[in-house]
């Protein structure tokens, strides 16, 4: 332990899930409106939080966090915990606020440590790594306990004045990063436009000659075996595509298969190899691939099939260039739905195979460049990261 530090429990020297303070909302007018936080309030980064919204107090005297001026929050909760959710409340309307039942609050009212200090530390890798092992719960919901947080062992400077020494230099330092993070996410967005934008202005060419998909392509969907049956799906060695599996340009396998009977008792079918398949339900709708195994799908996903006028690559592009059109002509409430026969009327130049390979040559090389930008701006953003992880293992070690 360097010398002019010590090592305290948080739960010592601060408040960690302290209760409501009855002296400051026993007097409170029901119909007064209060501070509230939502959890999108709590934004990755940012020391401090401002609450977005008023409501009545009646509404949410209780059933909600409360909170005072100057508490950090945490969030409590998966995904919040582990992507560093927490932030120091400030400008709460008459010094209180209520938020998310899923925060933690801690309050520092000891006087031997400054929240600065302590917001900065749980911002360590550490605090998050460690307190991942510990969250508990079902059903995907796991969260932390508030005894993990008041049993954190923390480091810090007996002085004041050199806490507030250390929390400067960190402020400084993290906008530099900051900055340069921003900047390279602004280049990063950059280059994933620049190739979208060359896409589309390589398909507005207006000295072509236009025909649609329907009239140059034959195309088809597949189907769902009944899942009431078990003979169609275990031991199937078929290949079974869902419209969720279209994501990348070429598909080599699939999640699930089916077996022959499947085939046989339903709209499911064989596409070819080489087959373009577009996804028409879901999260994915509008997403575009070219299978490079034959397969079956499902009735989500509709196949362009392969012929003699247009090679798969330059189809492929086609619909790329237009997936914005289609996804904004999807219909349903629930998810977005592209009609196969949205998907036959999409606009296709008829032009020779030599030009088709030339254009998906050059685009062939952008797409690659772009993609390397891509990866270099991601290194940058995680390099940053990584940059403020290094940073804070000095500060807490004492070696600023």
């Amino acid at each position: 332990m360097k010398e002019g530090w010590t090592i305290k429990k948080l739960g010592d020297i601060c408040k960690v899930a302290p209760s409501k303070n009855r002296a400051k909302v026993k007097d409170i007018d029901p119909l007064l409106e209060v501070s509230f936080m939502p959890m999108e309030d709590l934004t990755i980064g940012n020391k401090y939080a401002y609450p977005s919204k008023r409501l009545l107090y009646k509404d949410i005297a209780s059933g909600y966090t409360y909170f005072e001026e100057g508490d950090i929050l945490i969030a409590k909760v998966t995904p919040c915990f582990e992507n560093g959710k927490l932030a120091i409340v400030k400008k709460l309307a008459h010094g209180i606020g209520f938020g998310s039942s899923e925060y933690i609050v801690i309050r520092n009212s000891a006087q031997e440590i400054i929240s600065d200090y302590i917001y900065y530390y749980l911002r360590t890798d550490v605090f998050r790594q460690n307190g991942k092992k510990l969250m508990v719960g079902a059903c995907g919901l796991k969260r932390i306990p508030k005894e993990y947080i008041a049993s954190l062992s923390i480091p810090f400077p007996i002085l004041l004045q050199e806490q507030q020494r250390i929390v400067k230099i960190l402020d400084a330092e993290f906008a530099k990063i900051d900055a340069l993070k921003a900047n390279a996410e602004k280049s990063l967005q950059a280059a994933k436009d620049l190739f979208r934008t060359i896409l589309k202005e390589k398909f507005n060419n207006n000295s072509w000659q236009l025909s649609t998909i329907g009239v140059e392509c034959k195309t088809g969907a597949g189907g769902t075996p009944n899942k009431m049956y078990k003979e169609y799906y275990e031991g199937g060695d078929i290949p079974w595509l869902r419209s969720g599996e279209v994501c990348s340009r070429n598909i080599y396998n699939t999640e699930l298969f089916i077996t022959q009977a499947g085939v046989d008792n339903s709209s499911a079918k064989w596409f070819p190899k080489s087959t373009v398949v577009v996804a028409m339900y879901g999260a994915t709708a509008g997403q575009v691939g070219i299978l490079q195994i034959p397969s079956t799908t499902n009735q989500a996903v509709c196949g362009i099939f392969p012929n003699k006028k247009y090679l798969p690559d330059f189809i492929y592009y086609v619909i790329l260039s237009q997936k914005e059109y289609l996804v904004a002509q999807a219909t349903g409430n629930a998810q977005s739905n592209i009609s196969q026969k949205k998907i036959k009327g999409v606009s296709i130049p008829i032009i020779e195979i030599g030009d088709q390979k030339r254009i998906v040559f050059q685009l062939d090389n952008l797409d690659e460049c772009c993609k390397v930008l891509q990866e270099n701006y991601n290194k940058t953003i995680v390099l940053c990261e990584d940059l403020k992880q290094a940073l804070l293992r000095k500060a807490f070690n004492g070696e600023l």
